[in-house]
């Protein structure tokens, strides 16, 4: 997730401007981090979704303004109303049973134990970074991880009892650090498919030119280049293999 916020907005020759290329190497070296970055934002988009009626109808958001504790309690409803908590609501309630995920047996004491040892390694790692700004983030975030999986394992009547506002604001920092970094990452996977079903094509083109006349050569060769519509929504559709331009 980090890495992927600082390659949105990447300093280079004395710019800040998004390094698409260094995101997609990172990815195709590392497919996994993906992986447990969608992971992490199912498994902390369902924690906001399970105090989503307590954050919705009783809690009091004081910020010491009255206008500002309800433009607060209007952009937490907003958030808690969004497509993505909404569209996964079913998911959640059904097929995301976080006691069995978590029940109690052996490897899970196992795991626990292992899970808080890199848990307690992380956060001295973090405490012996020299940048008060990076600090600062890598606290709220861990912090989040910590309230996103104590609300998953208490339960629903205990969570209201601990809950405080400095656990919301992590909570919330979190999944919005999550969600946007999962939007960094598809817009480069996707530049990425682009690029590659392009290349092919062209790749295709060239290996097919003695069996085209110049016109069409000239034709398919314009129409790759230029973005031509119905080429691009094929090539998209195809991926790299350039079978479409038959």
């Amino acid at each position: 997730s980090v890495t992927a916020q600082v390659m949105a907005n990447y300093y280079f020759q004395s710019n800040w401007k998004p390094n698409k290329e260094k995101l997609r190497s990172i990815i195709n070296e590392h497919p996994e981090w993906v992986e447990n970055l969608q992971f992490a934002f199912v498994v902390m988009a369902r924690s906001l979704f399970k105090v989503k009626p307590f954050l919705y109808n009783d809690y009091a958001f004081v910020t010491g303004n009255s206008t500002e504790d309800q433009t607060t309690k209007s952009l937490v409803r907003h958030l808690l109303d969004s497509a993505v908590l909404s569209s996964c609501g079913s998911v959640f309630v059904s097929g995301f049973d976080e006691s069995r995920l978590f029940a109690p047996s052996e490897e899970l004491a196992q795991g626990a134990t292992e899970f808080k040892r890199a848990f307690r390694q992380i956060s001295r790692l973090v405490n012996c970074v020299a940048c008060k700004r990076c600090r600062l983030h890598a606290s709220v975030a861990l912090h989040g991880i910590g309230v996103g999986l104590k609300i998953l394992l208490s339960p629903s009547g205990l969570v209201e009892k601990w809950l405080s506002r400095d656990d919301i604001v992590a909570l919330v920092d979190l999944v919005h650090k999550l969600s946007d970094s999962l939007l960094v990452i598809g817009e480069a996977e996707e530049v990425k498919k682009v690029s590659d079903w392009r290349e092919a094509a062209l790749m295709y083109v060239k290996e097919q030119s003695s069996r085209l006349r110049r016109v069409e050569k000239d034709a398919l060769i314009n129409a790759i280049v230029h973005n031509d519509d119905r080429i691009e929504l094929l090539g998209k559709t195809f991926g790299a293999s350039p079978s479409f331009l038959r």
